[in-house]
């Protein structure tokens, strides 16, 4: 297993690194330290975005323009929080996006939260989602320009793309840049009203402690802060999947037959031990942990 914070990012491919695993704040706090600008723009530019007749190194080179116009427009209107936007900055963007990339593109203000400024845009009649991060720092609560970008690398890796929306590229930012960005999948409002709750994400990959409701959008996650990884390795999350509705249904009788086994009580101790350890560090219980709680508390596994 490759020890994120030990990394250096000139010998390691950083799509390949976040795709593997969920960085946490200190492994990305490491990864900063090291990083180069070359390394900061992550992921790829819409296929359909790119002319059919371009040859490798112009494909190159208009992938690096793509990723300039956005962190510009970013560097630009960055704040600490909720400043006015001028017209003319998000003009310019659209003016930049019609004369490079598509005469036909569109940019429009979206909505503003704590951690930065969303905005839509339209490429090739396609409607995406630019997130521009306020200039503050979120990396120990897994928000903002220092994190996000890998958060959402590994979540669209881990998750089906019904349960995310899709990331496409962004820009790291450490503390001391100021053009850090995302682009992903715009989710319209839907039909679908059921979200990834975190009583629904337990026993998958990823924990979601933020508010899952504001950031759903027709039961896709569409906003990629405040999300940490469930368990330590894959096995432990197959034990989650396997044991983990056993208590959350309370069932005393299978927990039981679980413990007369030799295999099964050995690995059922195990996913207890790190569940009991997730929720002990992040010190998040629902009812239905507290729940859980009591029966441990009752001697049933005595």
């Amino acid at each position: 297993m490759v020890n994120i914070s030990q990394i250096r990012p000139k010998t390691v491919n950083m799509m390949r690194l976040f795709k593997k695993r969920l960085a946490s704040p200190e492994q990305m706090q490491a990864i900063l330290e090291n990083i180069g600008d070359n390394e900061r723009n992550l992921g790829s530019i819409p296929y359909d975005w790119f002319e059919k007749t371009l040859s490798t190194d112009e494909r190159g080179s208009f992938a690096s323009m793509v990723f300039d116009i956005f962190a510009d427009f970013a560097a630009s209107i960055r704040s600490a929080w909720f400043a006015p936007i001028p017209q003319q900055k998000i003009s310019m963007l659209q003016q930049n996006l019609s004369e490079h990339v598509d005469k036909k593109a569109t940019v429009e203000y979206l909505a503003e939260g704590a951690i930065g400024k969303a905005f839509k845009f339209n490429i090739k009649d396609k409607n995406y989602v630019l997130k521009i991060f306020h200039d503050v720092t979120g990396l120990d609560l897994e928000h903002g320009k220092n994190i996000e970008v890998a958060n959402a690398i590994s979540f669209c890796h881990g998750t089906k793309p019904s349960q995310r929306a899709n990331f496409f590229f962004g820009k790291i930012a450490r503390e001391k840049d100021k053009d850090g960005f995302m682009v992903t999948e715009f989710v319209p409002q839907g039909k679908n009203a059921k979200s990834i709750s975190p009583t629904e994400m337990e026993y998958h990959r990823f924990y979601i402690f933020d508010d899952a409701k504001r950031n759903t959008v027709d039961g896709k996650r569409v906003d990629f802060g405040g999300i940490r990884l469930n368990y330590s390795s894959k096995e432990k999350e197959q034990l989650a999947k396997k044991f983990f509705p056993i208590l959350e249904r309370i069932d005393k009788k299978a927990i039981k037959k679980l413990l007369e086994n030799e295999r099964t009580a050995s690995d059922f101790t195990d996913f207890l031990a790190d569940f009991w350890d997730k929720y002990s560090t992040c010190g998040m219980f629902s009812d239905e942990y507290k729940k859980i709680m009591r029966l441990f508390e009752s001697g049933v596994f005595e």
